[in-house]
């Protein structure tokens, strides 16, 4: 049973989707337990691994699906503890039987409310992680008043210092600058080339 947590153990939560794997080592820990529980050879000390059951369940599937996983074992354990005789299992104490009972309820209880918040928590971190990126998207744009000179153009940044239209610009935004020269300037400037032709 150990050597089978280990195995499930390693494989946690590795990147890309191993519900499959997952299902696979989780059922043949499942099929240990329930045998261990009717047939083990330790006894009353071999059913104490039903208590960690449910924590891997909820770890792996989440809450719903947990849920199944620890139906799975619970009602062949529950054949096997209670009605020993027409499966020639184990038999347990009755002391036993009603601490492991309530021990096992307490556990999947706990265990769910774990998963619940953990399962909140992510998302909540998800949603915050949405609002960073979103933020940050923002941050390099520009917005609310600029001073901008009325003659020359210049804008006046956090500092006081008056800078070029273009080095304000790519200071505070993503935006990048191509020059070209639109035609009123390009007439003032070169009068002998006729860039608009009629």
């Amino acid at each position: 049973m150990a050597i089978c947590f280990l195995i499930i153990a390693i494989f946690i939560k590795k990147p890309g989707d191993g519900r499959r794997l997952y299902r696979i080592g989780l059922a043949c820990l499942a099929f240990l337990l329930v045998f261990n529980v009717g047939f083990g050879p330790y006894g009353e000390s071999e059913t104490l691994w039903l208590l960690v059951y449910p924590l891997v369940a909820f770890y792996l599937f989440g809450t719903t699906e947990g849920l199944i996983w620890i139906a799975v074992v619970s009602l062949p354990s529950a054949l096997f503890i209670f009605f020993p005789g027409p499966f020639n299992a184990n038999a347990y104490s009755g002391q036993f039987l009603i601490a492991l009972v309530i021990a096992f309820i307490f556990n999947v209880v706990l265990s769910y409310l774990l998963e619940s918040l953990r399962a909140r928590f992510n998302l909540r971190l998800k949603s915050q992680n949405a609002e960073l990126m979103n933020a940050l998207a923002d941050v390099k744009k520009l917005s609310g008043f600029i001073p901008i000179c009325s003659s020359c153009k210049k804008i006046r940044d956090d500092k006081g210092f008056w800078n070029q239209l273009e080095k304000y610009i790519l200071d505070h935004s993503e935006a990048k600058f191509s020059h070209g020269i639109c035609p009123e300037c390009a007439e003032k400037l070169y009068p002998e080339i006729n860039i608009n032709p009629e």
